[in-house]
Formats: structure tokens, sequence, C-alpha cells
């Protein structure tokens, strides 16, 4: 698929393909910027990568979870996938 794309679009389209699917750009935007369905754009990235979500706990949310008391101040994170 990749191929196809740089084929098509040129290997500069394809790169800013790729950056606007990992800043989560709608799938309407890039099909506008590409003149294309939006369905061809979720083909597209499907076809190419996967998408995942990751979600940063604060440190006191954390230390709840785990049934510490809090003191009431956020200092750091921490990554959860």
């Amino acid at each position: 698929m990749s191929d196809n794309i740089i084929k098509s679009y040129g290997r500069d389209k394809f790169l800013f393909l790729i950056n606007e699917f990992s800043k989560g750009t709608s799938g309407a935007e890039i099909a506008r910027q590409f003149s294309v369905t939006r369905q061809r754009v979720n083909q597209w990235k499907k076809a190419l990568g996967v998408e995942s979500v990751t979600f940063t706990m604060f440190a006191g949310v954390e230390d709840r979870v785990r049934g510490k008391s809090s003191s009431g101040t956020i200092s750091g994170s921490r990554t959860i996938i």
C-alpha cells in the first residue's frame, strides 16, 4: 500500500500522510488534503499501521489507585499502556 501511495502522490505527501495520522488529524481533513474519500483514508490507515491510545495518569491519581493517601499535589506522571 505504501508503494502505491508514494507512486500516486509522491514521497513528501506520503510522509505528510503518516505525520497527519500520528497527530490524530481527522479522516475528513486528510481526505480533503488528498482529494479522496474518508473511506479511502480509513483504508490507508488500516493498511499502514495500528492506532493506539495512551492514557497518562498523574502521580497523585496513581497513589489513590494503589490505596495510598495523596498529598494533594500533582508532580510527575506515569504512562500506562
